[in-house]
């Protein structure tokens, strides 16, 4: 090919016959045809990733990436250009994965043990990464009792490396390893006000709702979807927002929970274990507002008093007091005589 080009040349343009033209000219067109020798597309790619990984131990001091970190517009100023929009976590489960069915090159792998990368499949979170969470949960929050279904949203005010963790497990995680913790990270995490048992420190929350519930109502059969209203001042705030009726309904379900001071307690307040077990004095508080309301002491078997009904008080909303009634008057025998007495003088046994 370069015989021909040469001959070529000469044929066209026979002036170029000096030596030193010729010479020239011939190693321009000889340069012309050599393909110049470029970087394979894998190489670039996995000198990238090195590249990628590199930066990311050296602002974390580890490489376990989570699976959703991506190198996003908002860490660009901290991040090496050829690494912008890079899914890294995505790369790392991929060498994970590969790294298992043995595909690797030998200049991979030695890059990767160079950067002491964790092979392993189950991604270890670094103790660093759980204490950022758990310190950027209780500056949002004010503590850190994180709720087992806590994922941390992929938004800015938390840390990109952070994005898409599941807090609420890795909290669940550290308290059942209580005993395995080195002495240094317990200090940390004592520091931080770390709850170490989410059902005590619960409990005194509903413990509170419950002596005000009942100091409110004097009973509590609290209604199962009632909530403690936020920022209603008859109500302590730290209860504010808790679901009452269903704490309430999960106390009678897991009662091999609770712990004899706990039971004390609940024996104190009269708590009903029996979810039907509405006292006679709340069913004629019932029967006589429902006869202010309709004019009638004939309450429908199938009546429920309707939930966020203004004209019934709180702690009635949603009961069936249809059925309740329907109990008084068709089983009289199930009363005592004051009982009997009263009902007769209000005139809710007589025939109809």
């Amino acid at each position: 090919m370069l015989r021909n080009a040469v001959a070529t040349l000469v044929r066209r343009c026979p002036q170029l016959v000096q030596p030193q033209r010729l010479r020239t000219h011939i190693t321009t067109a000889a340069t012309s045809l050599v393909p110049k020798l470029q970087v394979k597309p894998q190489r670039k790619a996995w000198a990238t990733t090195v590249l990628a990984l590199e930066r990311y131990k050296e602002l974390h001091g580890h490489l376990q990436v989570p699976q959703s970190f991506k190198v996003e517009p908002s860490m660009r100023a901290t991040w090496p250009e050829e690494t912008w929009d890079l899914a890294l976590g995505r790369v790392v489960n991929n060498l994970r994965t590969q790294w298992r069915r043995n595909v690797l090159s030998s200049t991979q792998k030695h890059d990767l043990e160079r950067l002491a990368f964790p092979f392993t499949g189950r991604t270890i979170i670094a103790w660093s990464t759980k204490l950022l969470a758990l310190k950027t949960f209780r500056a949002l929050e004010g503590h850190v009792n994180v709720p087992i279904a806590f994922i941390v949203p992929s938004d800015d005010v938390w840390p990109p490396v952070l994005h898409r963790m599941k807090l609420g497990k890795v909290v669940n995680a550290i308290r059942n390893q209580v005993e395995s913790l080195p002495a240094h990270e317990k200090n940390q995490l004592d520091a931080l006000g770390f709850v170490w048992s989410s059902w005590e420190r619960s409990w005194d929350a509903k413990l509170l709702a419950l002596e005000t519930y009942h100091r409110r109502f004097n009973e509590l059969h609290v209604p199962r979807d009632f909530v403690v209203p936020k920022g209603d001042a008859s109500w302590p705030e730290e209860t504010w927002g808790i679901r009452l009726g269903l704490a309430v309904n999960n106390i009678r379900g897991r009662p091999e929970r609770l712990t004899l001071g706990q039971l004390d307690a609940l024996a104190s307040l009269g708590f009903p274990w029996d979810a039907t077990e509405i006292s006679f004095a709340v069913r004629v508080r019932g029967w006589k507002i429902y006869e202010s309301l309709h004019d009638t002491n004939v309450v429908p078997d199938d009546f429920v008093v309707p939930p966020n009904d203004p004209a019934w008080p709180v702690n009635l909303q949603g009961v069936a007091l249809g059925k309740l009634i329907q109990a008084m008057r068709h089983k009289p025998e199930r009363l005592t005589v004051d009982e009997l007495l009263e009902l007769h003088e209000l005139g809710y046994l007589m025939k109809t």
